[in-house]
């Protein structure tokens, strides 16, 4: 196993650019979310196996319905968020979370704090949003501690939500209203 970057985890400060991917990106947002799929497949309904059968359009498709924001250091991908506004009228002012991954050797660092905070933004600036929704696997812990401090709050639980070899296991629901 290669070495972290030294800008990660280091006693230099990390330099992280953040960016939305545009549909001819689709091959970026492959690559990270099969990754993220191999790394953290229970926190995930989609597998690895489904995934990797996606052809370019399903990519392009993707990109086109939720707002893919990516953390970089240097030219690598270290993080992923994805955003969906919803549609229907009357409930057009609620945002999900998708997907969010940071990887392993960029985690305990703030990138995906910083990633979240600034695609929630950006998703506030485009106009409409009030609140924000997400599910995190029960026992995700890292996770849900990076939503609660962003200042979601947990609203429920979903029981039996994800069948991960063999094992079922349920998603906490929590919520964060804006405005």
């Amino acid at each position: 196993m290669a070495d972290p970057d030294p800008n990660i985890g280091g006693q230099r400060p990390l330099s992280v650019e953040i960016a939305v991917l545009r549909p001819e990106e689709w091959e970026l947002l492959r690559e990270i979310r099969l990754e993220a799929l191999e790394d953290s497949p229970y926190a995930y309904g989609q597998s690895l196996s489904e995934a990797a059968l996606m052809s370019e359009q399903d990519w392009r498709t993707r990109l086109e319905k939720s707002v893919h924001t990516v953390a970089r250091i240097g030219d690598r991908i270290v993080a992923l968020v994805a955003i969906r506004k919803e549609t229907h009228e009357k409930v057009a002012h609620i945002a999900h979370i998708n997907a969010m991954y940071v990887k392993p050797e960029a985690r305990g660092q703030g990138v995906g704090k910083l990633l979240l905070q600034i695609a929630m933004d950006a998703a506030i600036e485009r106009g409409g949003i009030t609140k924000f929704k997400l599910n995190v696997t029960e026992g995700n812990e890292s996770a849900a501690a990076l939503y609660l401090g962003l200042g979601f709050r947990v609203v429920g639980t979903l029981e039996k939500e994800i069948l991960q070899d063999g094992k079922y296991l349920n998603d906490i629901l929590m919520e964060k209203v804006v405005a």
